[in-house]
């Protein structure tokens, strides 16, 4: 037989009934992958239309919003937001990465950095806010929504509910006990009516939301609020809008407070405040005398005391315009403390054109109109001062600085005081370090020997100052040197609740700072009225998560970098070291006949100008302290010598 060669058959040669008959020999499961094949052919030409798309998205976000940084410079440039504000807004790195995420399609809740961005730019400027919102095609939520999340907080007149729960959570989340300071003051608003649509603002509201026109209209809030000592946190617990408070009112108020502070579980061991009379009167209240043969600092609440501080800034401030007014103080040893010594120091640096060491200026003399700057009243009472003033007497043997040892003694008293109730941490020098265990004889030593010596200062009339009528600075710190010692010894010593004591949590500073951001609630408003005081407390409330417990109400601030002309940094010591291979160098101490010739090419002043001691002193002091700061970075041993020369060197080494 011939054999029948068989070509191949396709399924487009079969008939239509053949196909059909083919398509009947399929079983049911050839058929459902057939099916499968197809779908995943069709997901896969989306997928790749998607992954096309969102390339070419990326591109134009990478050109349209490539940092945060230009738009930052954008609404610097167009007067949008302050120079303040702007660095908060340029160090929330985690923003971009986020925006892009959004603007790419990947629309996720909004995390915390997001968040706290849109609230901190909305706080600071609104429009500025819809600037960049509208930039950013609207991946930063609507202002209704930011409405939204100010719904939760109520921050009206009164104690503030969130905080109080706020502060219960962290309690019950803590491993262990929370220790905090009270600190109260007022902060002026504007005496200002206000109709928002529903209820009138502007009334005085301590709480009881009673919208009368018979009320006077509020000038003040007094504001208190809670610093952790334990712990890196503070807490605004409420206010009360006021014409203006008592003694007893006060009294009332921070009495309710501790109570439900202390119903947390939190224990409120200090409250601070300024030298207004009121606070007094609210000290003789809670039962405080004054009685410098026997101090009491406190007093009780439940199981432990509550110690008396007042407010070391105001306290200096207020001991600067005692002396700096009655020119002349007494000490213990009947010398006489001048402020005659500390206007001819200003007076000689002015003339000389230079300073000892010091930031004496002609505002700290005159400080009549700038009283309230506590920077004049600390630099004029600093050790810096003290030591130029010694210096002036014992070292330049100027006659008109003889007799000060009393004034700079008064000085250095008060600059130590400053420096124990402004202690931070265990690494500072001096009085500066936290009390501890290590110094907590000689700070005792010291504190013991300050309150006998601000005691026993007396007016040019033979009148004490503490008895005088300008006896509160004085006092003031007396009771807060009283106060460490006896918060120090029920905290550290007996209770062993701190290693430390970090005097500076029990300061007026986190309060001042709270109200620096009210007052820079929408570019910079010193003075407020009532409605936004309200709406700059609840977004302060907000914006600081208060709710949840987990951020701080305080936006730590980095240093703006300076701008490089070069892409390279190059040290100028490494010119110098690098050039020690490359260049025959001139020894100094080696006799040479152009020697003389080349001091002659760098003496820049042909004609020196006679100056006076003090000047050469000076000028000495600071060359050295360049010269040994170079050497520390300089390797050249000829650039060493010329600079320190040869005997200091061998000294040295």
């Amino acid at each position: 037989m011939v054999p029948v060669l068989m070509l191949p058959i396709t399924m487009s040669e079969l008939s239509p009934s053949t196909s059909a008959l083919a398509a009947q020999d399929d079983s049911p499961r050839k058929k459902k992958l057939r099916r499968e094949l197809l779908l995943q052919k069709d997901k896969n030409k989306e997928t790749t239309k998607k992954i096309r798309a969102l390339g070419q998205s990326l591109k134009r976000a990478h050109k349209k919003v490539a940092s945060l940084k230009i738009i930052a410079e954008e609404l610097e440039r167009q007067n949008l937001l302050s120079q303040e504000n702007l660095v908060l807004v340029q160090n929330m790195s985690k923003v971009n990465i986020e925006i892009l995420n959004r603007k790419m399609g990947r629309n996720v809740q909004y995390s915390p950095e997001l968040r706290k961005f849109a609230l901190t730019l909305n706080f600071f400027s609104p429009k500025a806010y819809n600037y960049v919102r509208d930039v950013f095609d609207t991946c930063l939520p609507h202002s209704k929504t930011i409405a939204k999340w100010f719904q939760n907080a109520d921050a009206e007149p009164g104690f503030t509910k969130e905080s109080i729960n706020t502060l219960r959570n962290k309690v019950q989340s803590s491993d262990r006990p929370i220790i905090c300071s009270l600190i109260i003051d007022e902060i002026a608003i504007r005496k200002h009516l206000e109709w928002d649509g529903k209820k009138f603002h502007g009334y005085v509201n301590c709480g009881t939301n009673l919208n009368d026109d018979s009320n006077a209209l509020a000038k003040e809030a007094f504001v208190i609020m809670l610093v952790c000592i334990n712990g890196t946190w503070k807490l605004p617990v409420g206010y009360f809008l006021t014409d203006s408070l008592n003694g007893s009112q006060k009294h009332s108020i921070v009495s309710q407070c501790i109570h439900l502070i202390e119903d947390t579980g939190a224990k409120v061991m200090s409250i601070t405040f300024d030298g207004a009379p009121s606070n007094t009167a609210m000290c003789h209240n809670f039962g405080f005398l004054f009685n410098i043969l026997n101090i009491q600092t406190s007093f009780r609440v439940t199981d432990h005391n509550v110690y008396i501080f007042y407010d070391r800034c105001h306290m200096i401030k207020l001991v600067r315009n005692a002396f700096g007014e009655k020119k002349i103080l007494i000490d213990c040893d009947n010398n006489f403390i001048q402020w005659k010594y500390i206007a001819l120091l200003e007076k000689l640096q002015t003339s000389e054109g230079l300073h000892l060491g010091n930031k004496l200026r002609r505002a700290h003399i005159i400080f009549f109109k700038q009283k309230m700057k506590v920077r004049l009243a600390v630099q004029l009472l600093s050790a810096s001062v003290a030591d130029a003033i010694e210096y002036c007497e014992k070292k330049l043997n100027l006659e008109d600085f003889k007799g000060s040892q009393a004034t700079v003694k008064f000085i250095r008293i008060v600059n130590s005081i400053f420096d124990i109730l402004n202690s931070r941490n265990l690494v500072a020098p001096g009085y500066e370090k936290a009390l501890c265990q290590k110094n907590i004889d000689r700070s005792a030593e010291f504190i013991n020997s300050a309150i006998f010596y601000l005691s026993k200062l007396k007016l040019s009339n033979n009148e004490h100052v503490i008895m005088s009528n300008r006896k509160t600075g004085f006092i003031g710190l007396i009771i807060s040197l009283s106060s460490s010692l006896g918060f120090y010894k029920e905290l550290v010593s007996e209770r062993k609740t701190l290693l430390y004591l970090p005097l500076y949590k029990i300061t007026q500073d986190h309060l001042e700072l709270f109200f620096s951001s009210i007052r820079s609630r929408g570019g910079w408003n010193n003075n407020p009225t009532a409605r936004q005081f309200l709406a700059a407390y609840k977004r302060l409330l907000v914006r600081a998560e208060i709710r949840e417990g987990g951020m701080g109400n305080c936006i730590p601030l980095d240093q703006i970098p300076i701008l490089s002309s070069s892409t390279k940094n190059v040290r100028s010591e490494d010119v110098i070291n690098s050039s020690l291979s490359n260049h025959s160098l001139i020894d100094i101490n080696e006799p040479s006949d152009d020697l003389e010739t080349i001091w002659k090419d760098h003496d820049y002043i042909m004609n020196a100008p006679v100056i006076s001691e003090c000047s050469s002193q000076i000028v000495q002091y600071i060359a050295g302290y360049v010269s040994h700061q170079l050497q520390k970075t300089i390797k050249c041993e000829t650039c060493v010598t010329a600079l320190i020369g040869l005997r200091i060197m061998v000294k040295c080494g």
